[in-house]
């Protein structure tokens, strides 16, 4: 195992005096510690701060007014001294292992630029498994070690979460940081730009944190909003086409991927606009089950009835 390696923590920090000791204690516990954690205050208006100070021996501490987690981490980035740059979130945690995992993988395959691996879902009041991922063989696999190419590396073969996440930090320098305009999908707009130009990916399939899922957390608080998703994947697109045919083509299934989650949505909130509009751009992108459905559900006003009528009663 290569013990040089020096790894870079970045936690972001936003009102969370309830979380954030058992974030940095998770870091602290690891079997191969960072080189540093550098925790950013993104203008917390709690105790945040105070929690923060008995740790002040062993973080480094930044503060600025809340513009939002994107600004925080490309803070975090920025300042960080080691050539390894790993995300947590303040209300998550690490398992034990996670920085040991990478290590195994990396010192096995030191091109590698980045890597990833899979989270348990826990809610926060109950501490019931929302969902525990668990990954399955796939070809494009290798060796228990890497993934060929992350645009490929689709559930259920392949999972990956921002708690996660471990990036060579030259790779921030050839496709930017994160966009602090975007307010929700940040996460996936980075991971697509580096997985674009990085198609190899290091991935273990053991859990390598726990997300915990609150009340108020933007995944559960999020709005429904199917048309602002659209013109995502069309940004994607673009942004491929840009770099070449090849680009486009290894981006198609990952976008399909995301059309899917997102035709899975609309039928939940009987979207008939956002059915019409999925159908109108990438009914020829989407597998023949899906295509049959749209049909079907589009072609017949009953099933339409029925939905909306299965939607109130719930």
């Amino acid at each position: 195992m290569d013990m040089d390696i020096k790894i870079s923590v970045v936690i972001p920090a936003y009102n969370v005096k309830k979380y954030i000791e058992r974030s940095l204690e998770s870091v602290l516990r690891q079997t191969y510690l960072p080189f540093e954690i550098l925790v950013v205050n993104d203008g917390s208006t709690d105790n945040t701060e105070e929690i923060l100070e008995s740790y002040k021996d062993k973080i480094e501490y930044f503060v600025q007014q809340n513009r939002g987690i994107s600004s925080a981490r490309n803070i975090g980035i920025k300042n960080a001294k080691s050539n390894w740059i790993a995300f947590l979130d303040a209300d998550d945690e690490w398992i034990d292992t996670h920085l040991e995992n990478f290590i195994t993988v990396i010192s096995q395959k030191p091109d590698l630029m980045w890597y990833g691996a899979p989270v348990r879902q826990v809610d926060e009041i109950t501490k019931r498994i929302l969902f525990s991922y668990k990954t399955i063989k796939c070809k494009n696999y290798i060796n228990n070690l890497y993934f060929k190419d992350y645009l490929l590396a689709l559930p259920p073969c392949g999972f990956f979460s921002t708690p996660t996440m471990i990036i060579k930090r030259e790779v921030f320098d050839n496709v930017g940081l994160f966009d602090p305009q975007k307010i929700t999908g940040q996460d996936r707009d980075m991971w697509f730009r580096i997985g674009l130009r990085y198609p190899e990916i290091g991935y273990c399939s053991q859990i390598g944190a726990t997300i915990y899922k609150r009340n108020e957390s933007i995944s559960r608080t999020k709005k429904w909003a199917p048309i602002e998703m659209l013109e995502r994947f069309r940004t994607y697109e673009e942004m491929s086409m840009k770099l070449g045919d090849s680009y486009y083509n290894r981006a198609k299934p990952r976008i399909t991927f995301w059309v899917i989650g997102l035709l899975r949505g609309a039928l939940s909130n009987v979207d008939l606009y956002a059915l019409n509009s999925i159908k109108e751009k990438y009914f020829s992108d989407l597998p023949i089950k899906y295509k049959i459905l749209l049909k079907l559900i589009l072609g017949c006003p009953v099933i339409l009835k029925m939905l909306l009528i299965i939607k109130r009663l719930t």
